[in-house]
């Protein structure tokens, strides 16, 4: 698998060893070959296009522009912390730390890019800290100036948001409650004693947030079906995934007694 080169490397080499020009092939109509306006341009027909204005992959007959190549390979780049992440918490058997602090994820990112482009930490950081014209929302060919490390930051809030909506759903599916209708009186009931842990409801309902969590990343293995009928499910978790599911449970259950805000960002600050 070819490395991926950074975007200067990649500039570098395309000025210092321009492609050469080929002849046409027989019978063909397009001429293809070096233009007047120097080593640097290429001439298709009628139409000049500059190596320095926009740099160009052809793979499978698909051009990608200078701002896609950046798209694709931060894409890139984003799956390896949410990789990290999942195979760091799912695949746990010692309770761990899910959140790694702003700093500990940073370098994990700065070590991501580092190996990825096969440069020093140093050139890595500064890599992120640029910024790219990438592709908007909107769709289409608008583009936006962006500092690259942005939505690789954005991987762990998106991915535990995801976390929040598959455990707490389960939770509250197995008490018989609606996550998105919970009354301030019940949440406060949950909240008495910290009954939605400690209750003889609120324990059970924890372990099927837990196991909702295994299934969905992939550790069916993690998760015994009962043989017999009345029997329950085995689980092999420790107590940070119980405390992953109860952190989740927790900050719904604030929410709907008032006590916590619903703060901007992603999945209501989390």
């Amino acid at each position: 698998m070819a490395r991926a080169a950074p975007l200067d490397d990649v500039a570098s080499v395309a000025q210092a060893a321009p492609p050469q020009a080929s002849a046409p092939a027989a019978g063909s109509s397009a001429d293809v070959a070096t233009s007047a306006h120097g080593a640097d341009m290429l001439a298709f027909g009628s139409m000049s296009i500059s190596f320095e204005d926009v740099r160009t992959r052809v793979s499978g007959g698909i051009v990608m522009s200078e701002a896609d190549d950046v798209h694709a390979q931060i894409y890139d780049i984003k799956r390896r912390p949410r990789s990290a992440l999942v195979e760091r918490t799912a695949g746990a058997t010692v309770t761990c730390d899910v959140c790694l602090s702003a700093t500990r994820s940073w370098v994990e990112y700065v070590s991501i890019v580092a190996s990825v482009f096969d440069v020093d930490a140093a050139a890595a950081s500064d890599w992120l800290l640029g910024y790219s014209d990438l592709p908007t929302r909107k769709g289409g060919l608008a583009l936006k100036s962006v500092c690259r490390c942005t939505p690789i930051v954005f991987v762990k809030g998106h991915t535990m948001h995801q976390w929040k909506e598959v455990i707490t759903a389960a939770y509250f599916g197995s008490l018989g409650l609606s996550r998105d209708d919970i009354y301030p009186q019940q949440a406060q009931q949950l909240l008495h004693s910290m009954g939605y842990v400690t209750s003889v409801c609120g324990f059970p309902a924890v372990l099927c947030g837990v196991e909702a969590f295994l299934l969905l990343k992939g550790a069916a293995d993690r998760v015994v079906q009962p043989a017999n009928a009345g029997d329950l499910n085995t689980i092999s978790c420790t107590l940070g995934h119980v405390a992953l599911v109860t952190f989740f449970v927790r900050f719904v259950v604030e929410v709907a007694a008032g006590l916590r805000p619903v703060r901007r960002g992603v999945g209501g600050g989390i």
